[in-house]
C-alpha cells in the first residue's frame, strides 16, 4: 500500500521459505523470484545473495543441480565481495550438501571444509555443528565409517558444549544411522533414543520422520515388532 519495495521484497522471501518448508516448491519459487526482481531493482546485493541462497537450496530440492548451483555461486560471490563470513559458511556448507545429493563427492568434501574453517575461525557453533554433521554424512555416503564417526562424535561434543539440541538430534540420528549400518544395533539404538528424548525441544518435522523411522527400522532387526510398527506409523504420518 505504501509502496516499500524493500520490505515487500522481504515479506516475498519470507513468503517463500515458509512455501518451502511446507513442500510447495512452486510457490516457494515464485516469491523467491518476485523478491529477487525487487532486490535487483534497488541493488540490495546483501537481498541478491538471499535470494540466490535460498533459490540454491530450493532447486536442489527439486533436483536441478545444474540451477542449484548456479544460484549457490552467485550468492556466495556477491558474499565474498560484502565480506560475511556467517553467509559464506552458510552458502558455502548449502554448495556442499547440493554437491554431495548428486554425487560429486570431492568438491562437496571442498565446500563443506570451507564451511567448518570459516565457521571455527569466528565462532559460529551452529554452523560449525551443521558442517560437521554434513562432513560425517558424505564420509558415510563414501563408506568411510571411521571418519564419518570422527565427525559426528566432534559434533556431539560441540552441540553439547554450547545446549545445541537441535544439532545434538542430528548427530545422533545420523550416528545411530552408521552404527546401524555396521550391524551394532544395541548401540543405534541407545543413540536413536536419546535423539527421541530430545525431539520436544525440535520443531523440524522432517528430522522426527527421519528419527522415527531409523527407530522403527532398528526394532525391526532387533525383532521388536510390536514397538517397531508403532515407530514406523509415526515417521509415515510426519
Amino acid at each position: 500500500l505504501v509502496n516499500n519495495r524493500e520490505g515487500l521484497a522481504a515479506v516475498y522471501n519470507n513468503l517463500g521459505v515458509l512455501y518451502m518448508f511446507q513442500g510447495d516448491w512452486t510457490q516457494s519459487e515464485a516469491h523467491f523470484l518476485k523478491s529477487l526482481a525487487l532486490e535487483k531493482e534497488h541493488y540490495n546485493l546483501n537481498g541478491i545473495s538471499v535470494c540466490y541462497n535460498n533459490l540454491g537450496g530450493l532447486l536442489d530440492d527439486m533436483g536441478d543441480p545444474a540451477k542449484s548451483m548456479y544460484y549457490l555461486e552467485e550468492a556466495l560471490n556477491i558474499q565474498k565481495l560484502l565480506s560475511e563470513p556467517y553467509n559464506i559458511t552458510n552458502i558455502y556448507n548449502n554448495i556442499g550438501v547440493t554437491l554431495m545429493d548428486h554425487g560429486d563427492y570431492n568438491r562437496a568434501e571442498d565446500a563443506l571444509k570451507k564451511s567448518l574453517e570459516t565457521a571455527i575461525e569466528f565462532s559460529f557453533y551452529r554452523n560449525t555443528v551443521a558442517s560437521l554433521n554434513n562432513l560425517g554424512a558424505l564420509y558415510f555416503k563414501k563408506g568411510d565409517w571411521t571418519q564419518s564417526i570422527a565427525y559426528y562424535e566432534q559434533a556431539i561434543k560441540k552441540s553439547q558444549e554450547n545446549g545445541f539440541n537441535e544439532g545434538l538430534l542430528r548427530s545422533f540420528n545420523n550416528l545411530g544411522e552408521v552404527y546401524e549400518k555396521q550391524n551394532e544395533l544395541n548401540l543405534a539404538y541407545d543413540l536413536y533414543f536419546k535423539g527421541l528424548e530430545l525431539l520436544p525441544s525440535v520443531s523440524d518435522d522432517y528430522i522426527k520422520a527421519e528419527l522415527y523411522g531409523n527407530l522403527g527400522s532398528v526394532l525391526t532387526k532387533l525383532h521388536k515388532f510390536k514397538d517397531a510398527y508403532r515407530y514406523l506409523v509415526e515417521s509415515l504420518d510426519f
